[in-house]
C-alpha cells in the first residue's frame, strides 16, 4: 500500500481472535529535522460496503495514537481529514510513522482513543466495523498522505523512482521483487567461499542502497530451500546455520561457521532487511 490506491475484498467469513487484528498499513517517512508544527494531518479517501466507525492507528518510536473516522454511505468514496497532535514524549529529530487502517480487531486490543500511549502495538477503537465478518465485503483506500501542520494539501503522485527509494528506507532484499523470502531462488544471493585457515566464512559487508532507517531487523534465508536463519552450501547440497553481525543504517555483515563447511565450498545466502518505525 503506497498511498495511491488499495482495494481489499473479503472472500470468506473470518472470526478474529480477541487479541488479533487485520489491517493494511504504510510507512511514512519524514525529514530528520526539527519540526515546528504541534499537529499533523492525515488525509485519505475511503469507501466500503460496510458503513460505521473505523479505526486508524499511528505508531512511532514505541508509541501509538488510535483514532476513528466514519464511513457514512456504502460503496461511496469519501474524503477523510484527521488532525493528530504530535507526540510530546517522542524525539523530534528521529523516527518515522506507520499508519495502520484497521479492518477488523479483537476486543482485547481496543484502547482509549485520541491520546498518545507508550505502547507500540496495534490498537483499535471500541465498536469499530469488521469487514471480515461476512464474505463479499469490500473496502478501498486512495490518496493517503500524512503531513505536518493543520491542513491537508492536494495529493501529488510521486515519481516511481522516488517512491521506490522512499520505500527502500524501510524494506530491502537480495531477492528479485516477486520472490517471497521463504521460497527457493538463487538470483541475487550473496556468496562466501571458506578458507581452511579461518574459523568463519564471511559474506562481507552487505550495503543498503539507499541507507535504511535505524531499528533494522535482518533475516537470512537459504536460497535453495527458503529456510530462515540458514545459508546454502551448494558444494554439499545442504543448508548450514548463518549468523548476522554489525547491523547499521548503511549495511550489515554475515557469516557461517567453518564447522559447517570445508575449504573452497560455495556457500550462498539471501537476506531481507526491515526497518523499525
Amino acid at each position: 500500500f503506497n498511498g495511491k490506491a488499495l482495494l481489499v475484498t473479503n472472500n470468506t467469513s473470518v472470526t478474529i481472535p480477541t487479541s488479533g487484528a487485520i489491517a493494511v498499513g504504510q510507512y511514512t517517512t519524514r525529514s530528520p529535522q526539527l519540526y515546528t508544527p504541534s499537529v499533523m494531518t492525515l488525509s485519505f479517501k475511503v469507501g466500503s460496503s460496510v458503513t460505521g466507525t473505523y479505526s486508524v492507528c499511528i505508531r512511532s518510536q514505541g508509541f501509538r495514537y488510535v483514532t476513528s473516522y466514519q464511513i457514512l454511505s456504502a460503496n461511496t468514496l469519501e474524503k477523510k481529514i484527521i488532525t493528530i497532535p504530535l507526540n510530546p514524549s517522542a524525539t523530534k529529530q528521529a523516527g518515522n510513522f506507520r499508519v495502520d487502517f484497521i479492518l477488523a480487531a479483537g476486543s482485547s486490543i481496543t484502547t482509549t482513543p485520541d491520546v498518545w500511549q507508550s505502547n507500540g502495538a496495534m490498537g483499535s477503537v471500541s465498536g469499530s466495523a469488521n469487514i471480515t465478518a461476512t464474505a463479499g465485503h469490500v473496502i478501498a483506500f486512495a490518496e493517503m498522505q500524512l503531513e505536518f501542520g493543520d491542513s491537508s494539501t492536494s495529493f501529488i503522485l510521486k515519481e516511481p523512482t522516488v517512491d521506490r527509494m522512499e520505500c527502500s528506507r524501510h524494506y530491502q532484499s537480495s531477492m528479485d521483487d516477486l520472490q517471497l523470502p521463504t521460497t527457493a531462488g538463487m538470483s541475487g544471493a550473496v556468496l562466501a567461499s571458506p578458507s581452511a585457515t579461518t574459523n568463519y566464512a564471511s559474506f562481507g559487508t552487505i550495503q543498503f542502497n539507499p541507507p535504511m532507517d535505524l531499528g533494522n531487523t535482518i533475516t537470512l534465508y537459504s536460497p535453495a530451500t527458503g529456510a530462515a536463519g540458514m545459508a546454502r552450501n551448494n558444494t554439499t547440497s545442504t543448508d548450514v546455520p548463518a549468523q548476522i553481525l554489525s547491523i547499521g543504517k548503511k549495511g550489515f555483515s554475515a557469516r557461517v561457521n567453518n564447522t559447517s563447511t570445508s575449504a573452497n565450498n560455495d556457500v550462498w545466502v539471501h537476506w531481507v532487511a526491515v526497518s523499525g518505525y
